[in-house]
């Protein structure tokens, strides 16, 4: 837990907050498939940012040891937005985008944890790909080790949640994956939807059964 309790305050470099945001925090069970759903109105803690971040962290690393994955929307939630008891945040909900992201990972469906060789090999496509956009003027705003591969985000400017936004960074993703993927690294092409979710920095990711070369790992901000 200490360890988890200092990292997950990286969270907050790549998840860009105000004192008025809302935030979901989406915990699934791997082995039960349970979801839980809970929302943190900046409204109820006096639009504090910083009390905010503290109340989110608390139940994420509380969830996490009780065995939970934890993950977050990337985009901006609407203010107002209404939920129903344990609903998540849908399409609708999003006010606005404001991150981007390469999901890389082994291409494999074997339901178990990466070995470090496979996850050496998704690093590689990952500072492939860094580079790639820094030799077209671009910085991306974070790497971050996902626990089985890496995801690399990009800002965006406020960029609207229509239909036509949608359709541009799910070509930008098939773009890049037919020009990085490999034989056995692939970029997932299927995260252009507004609402997705992502895994939260500073807690452990839990896929499969775990085993001496293949162990859970903390996602963490590199």
């Amino acid at each position: 837990m200490p360890a988890r309790k200092f990292a997950i305050k990286d969270n907050w470099v790549v998840k860009a907050i105000s004192g008025e945001s809302v935030l979901e925090l989406r915990a699934i069970n791997p082995s039960t498939r349970e979801i839980r759903n809970q929302h943190f109105r900046g409204a109820d803690y006096d639009n504090d940012a910083e009390r905010l971040k503290v109340a989110f962290e608390e139940v994420a690393l509380r969830l996490n040891d009780e065995g939970f994955n934890i993950y977050q929307p990337m985009n901006p939630i609407k203010l107002h937005a209404v939920f129903d008891a344990g609903k998540s945040c849908s399409g609708d909900n999003i006010a606005y985008r404001d991150l981007g992201l390469f999901d890389i990972d082994r291409k494999t469906t074997n339901n178990q944890p990466a070995s470090d060789e496979e996850l050496n090999a998704a690093e590689v496509v990952a500072d492939t790909l860094i580079a790639y956009f820094k030799s077209e003027g671009e910085e991306p705003l974070a790497k971050v080790m996902s626990g089985n591969g890496y995801h690399v985000y990009y800002e965006l400017k406020d960029v609207p949640n229509t239909y036509e936004s949608t359709q541009i960074i799910k070509q930008l993703l098939q773009v890049m994956a037919a020009k990085f993927d490999t034989d056995t690294i692939k970029i997932d092409t299927c995260v252009y939807d507004a609402p997705r979710i992502t895994k939260v920095i500073g807690t452990l990711a839990r896929k499969g059964v775990e085993s001496t070369d293949r162990p859970y790992r903390m996602v963490t901000l590199c």
